[in-house]
């Protein structure tokens, strides 16, 4: 294949990530007697909020899609080790919601920009 498609210069690559979530309250679907709220889209599913984030990088002259989407992440986990507002060893997430934010627009800041989309 790659000799059939040889890659030149001008060549970018591109990263395209999505990460959806919906969150439902129990007892607010059809049916139970449960008031849901502003639920996403008007459904009455108990459904009280849903979303996506969206991250669509291409890359440059100077560095590829993937290495931004490696190496910025890591580069904003060292610094946060550093200074001591995150333990070393392995995180499954930011822990809380404004910890999160912090990270997003950190990340924002350094070209990883995702788009939100909230339904509700």
């Amino acid at each position: 294949m790659a000799a059939a498609h040889p890659t030149t210069d001008t060549d970018r690559d591109r990263v395209v990530l999505a990460v959806s979530l919906e969150v439902r309250v129990p007892g607010s679907g059809t049916g139970d007697g449960g008031e849901a709220g502003d639920q996403a889209g008007g459904a009455d599913n108990g459904t009280v909020w849903s979303g996506s984030y969206l991250l669509d990088l291409e890359g440059d002259e100077q560095e590829s899609a993937m290495a931004r989407c490696v190496s910025r992440p890591l580069a904003l986990g060292v610094r946060h080790i550093l200074d001591g507002s995150l333990s070393p060893g392995l995180s499954r997430a930011a822990g809380t919601a404004p910890r999160s934010e912090e990270w997003l627009r950190e990340l924002r800041d350094q070209g990883l920009e995702f788009t939100l989309r909230a339904a509700g």
